[in-house]
Parts: C-alpha cells; structure tokens; sequence
C-alpha cells in the first residue's frame, strides 16, 4: 500500500510511503519524478485524491497551502 503526503492537524509532508502488508512495516521511499522541468514535485497537500497507474502514482487537487488546488501530478 502506499501513500503521499497528507497531514496530523499541525504540520504537513509531502513524504511517500510504503507498507509491506505482509509483514507491517512503513518505508519511506524517494520518488522519481518526470525528466522535464515541468515534472516538479508536489508541495505539501492533504485532501487528495492519489492512483496508481502502471508504474506511476498519480497525485490530483486537495489542499496545498491551505488552498483548494485542481493540480496533476
């Protein structure tokens, strides 16, 4: 299972992480991102909605900077 990103309330990442549903353990993992310098990485958001699609994830809108955001990453 994996994640990006979200928030406790106080402070909010833009970590991706990994759970091995076998075994219980949460990986932090480095993404990488499109070769262009229109591929940036997305800031801090929560709210969003995230899919993976073959060997990508997907990150769409929620909010960034205590903004609604429609962004696609």
């Amino acid at each position: 299972m994996y994640m990006f990103g979200g928030s406790d309330g106080a402070q909010d990442n833009t970590s991706l992480y990994k759970l091995d549903l076998n075994k219980y353990v949460w990986t932090v993992i480095k993404p990488k991102f499109g070769d262009t310098p229109k591929h940036n990485n997305p800031n801090t958001r929560d709210e969003h909605s995230c899919v993976l699609y073959h060997d990508s994830m997907v990150v769409f809108g929620g909010f960034a900077n205590g903004e609604r955001t429609n962004e696609i990453f």
